[in-house]
């Protein structure tokens, strides 16, 4: 069990680092001309988000 809950959080960061690798490729093709800054606020806009999400739900949580 522990070894399937590893491959599970091995295949999410694997994901996640295609995700990123796309972002990267979709804001510029060279490297050395894209706004890295514009993923980075991107992602911290995207984690607000899912803070707000969390919060919201942890308010709603009812304790049985």
């Amino acid at each position: 069990m522990r070894s399937l809950g590893f491959t599970l959080y091995l295949t999410i960061l694997d994901i996640g680092s295609f995700i990123n690798s796309f972002l990267i490729f979709i804001f510029s093709n060279n490297l050395s001309h894209a706004h890295l800054d514009y993923l980075y606020w991107l992602l911290a806009v995207l984690s607000f988000v899912k803070l707000l999400l969390y919060l919201d739900y942890a308010r709603s949580f009812i304790y049985i």
